[in-house]
Parts: C-alpha cells; sequence; structure tokens
C-alpha cells in the first residue's frame, strides 16, 4: 500500500501490476472528486512564481530547464505548431513561443494555472483535459507532455489522442517517471516516483513501448536530461521524516540544498543521466513510418 509522502495528505492506495503487459497502475483508482484534494492550489507545477518573483540563481536555474525542454522539441522539429498538456502556467509554451519559431496553444486541468497563463503570458490555453477540448485531427507539429502522463486515469486514450491531432509527421515529446531508475531500488517504497495518489500509472521503458507502440508511435529517441538530484534529494527527505527529528530533517534539508554539495555530487548524477538510470525519462515519438 502506498500513501501520500509529498504532501502528506492521509489515505492509502494500492499499486497492482497487470499479468499481461506488466503495467503498474493504482487499484482502485480514485474518482476525480476524491483525487481534487490532493491536488490544491499550491500544488508545486501550479504554484511556480513567476521569473521576476524568484532569486538571480533560481531563475537562471528555472531558465535552463525550460532551455533544455524547449530542445527537446527542437532537435526533431526546428518550427511550427506545438500543443503542451498540463501546461500549468504556461512556462515552457512562453519559452518556445519566445523561440519565434512556434504558435503555441496550451491544455490544463487546473483553473488558477490557466487563469494565470493566459493572464500573465496571454497564451491560448484551454482549461480541461485533451479530449474535452476537441482539437482538430492532424493540427500540430509536436505534442508536448512534462511531467504529465503519469497523471492521467487512461494513458492509453491520452496517448491515442496525441496521435490524433500530431500531423503525420510529428512528434510526441514527454517526460515521465520510471521504475528502472537506480533510486527506486534504493529507496523502495520512499521513491518519490510513487507520488500515490497523483501518479495513477507508474511505467518503466517497456510499458512506455508497449503503450506508444498501440497508438502508432515508434520511439525515436530516450534521454535523462533532468531531475537526478532533485528526485535523490527528495527520496532522502521521505526517508527522513520516518527517522529523524524536526530538527535533524532541517539540517539534512539544508545540507542537500547546500551549494558545495550539489557541486560535489554533479559528477555522479551526470554519470546515473548518460546510463541513462535516472528517474525521469525524456522519450521523443514519431509515427511508426517515421526514422
Amino acid at each position: 500500500m502506498l500513501r501520500d509522502r509529498l504532501l502528506g495528505i492521509d489515505g492509502e492506495f494500492r499499486l497492482v501490476r497487470c499479468l499481461e503487459c506488466s503495467m503498474h497502475y493504482l487499484n482502485p483508482q480514485p474518482t476525480q472528486a476524491e483525487l481534487a484534494r490532493y491536488y490544491p492550489e499550491d500544488y508545486d507545477p501550479f504554484a511556480l512564481p513567476a521569473p521576476d518573483q524568484l532569486s538571480s540563481l533560481q531563475r537562471q536555474s528555472l531558465q535552463y530547464g525550460l532551455q533544455k525542454r524547449c530542445r527537446e522539441v527542437m532537435r526533431h522539429k526546428e518550427a511550427g505548431s506545438l500543443l503542451e498538456v498540463g501546461c500549468a502556467t504556461g512556462l515552457f509554451l512562453d519559452a518556445m513561443r519566445a523561440t519565434g519559431k512556434w504558435q503555441v496553444r496550451g491544455v490544463d486541468v487546473s483553473e488558477p494555472a490557466v487563469r494565470r497563463a493566459r493572464e500573465q503570458f496571454g497564451l491560448d490555453v484551454y482549461h480541461g483535459t485533451l479530449h474535452e477540448a476537441g482539437l482538430p485531427t492532424s493540427s500540430f507539429d509536436a505534442v508536448a507532455m512534462w511531467d504529465v502522463l503519469e497523471h492521467v486515469p487512461n494513458p492509453r486514450e491520452t496517448v491515442r489522442e496525441v496521435r490524433r491531432v500530431l500531423k503525420p509527421d510529428g512528434v510526441f515529446v514527454f517526460r515521465v517517471p520510471v521504475l528502472d531508475g537506480w533510486d527506486r531500488r534504493l529507496f523502495g517504497p520512499l521513491w518519490p516516483g510513487w507520488d500515490a495518489p497523483r501518479h495513477l500509472t507508474v511505467f518503466s521503458r517497456h510499458t512506455l513501448g508497449i503503450l506508444l507502440s498501440t497508438a502508432g508511435l515508434r520511439v525515436l529517441r530516450v534521454a535523462c536530461t533532468a531531475g537526478s538530484y532533485h528526485a535523490f534529494a527528495l527520496g532522502l527527505r521521505f526517508w527522513a521524516r520516518e527517522r529523524l527529528t524536526t530538527a535533524g530533517q532541517e539540517r539534512l534539508r539544508r545540507t542537500l540544498e547546500a551549494l558545495p554539495i550539489r557541486l560535489a555530487t554533479a559528477p555522479f548524477f551526470y554519470l546515473v543521466d548518460r546510463l541513462g538510470r535516472s528517474t525521469l525519462l525524456t522519450v521523443a515519438a514519431g509515427s511508426q513510418g517515421q526514422g
């Protein structure tokens, strides 16, 4: 049984594995009404501050992360129309638009996040699910989903809808936590990638391949490009909550955030990423006829 370790909201959730395809998912799955309280307005992706509210170091880190996402899309498509599913407050869409090469649209289920994306960045964002948006067939050169697919109640139908709205030569770029990471073995039930009940499905490289294939897509590229240290630090903090005093947890938090520690561990986490063994996997997929 899993529980919400990120926000500490009560409840227990059973994770099962499909005997046919090995997909891991919550069963029974919470209803959308039940899930609502696990997504408060200050939930991290919804609550990202505006760049002008960040320190210089935080702003540089944010911009670096956004630039990496932009590069992951633009290594496959240099320009065109882009849809981001689960765009939150619109930071990535704004960054892609700023290149001057992309017309961007977004979809998100969070009303506060959508409102902010519209008001702060003037973005065209639909409030609701991808299916509810009713977008035209073959209308986008690229579709992006950053840390979103694991949250949707039916990933198979979602990926099929992505395939429908993509142009025949379009690219689907997404990032998800995967079971293949080294820290999943290290932390076990404390692994941040479980994130019950928000993560309704937990993937592996194998199950992602099956998921894409059933939608008529094939993998073009996989890479570990971000999040190794963050996921490791979060796992340590979950561990500390069960074993350390409040003062001990605070000391650990300060240690993990210290720049010398980040620099000292950077070579290790760089190697983890290069070996493809970090928690977060970035995947680019195209139609099965693409090379």
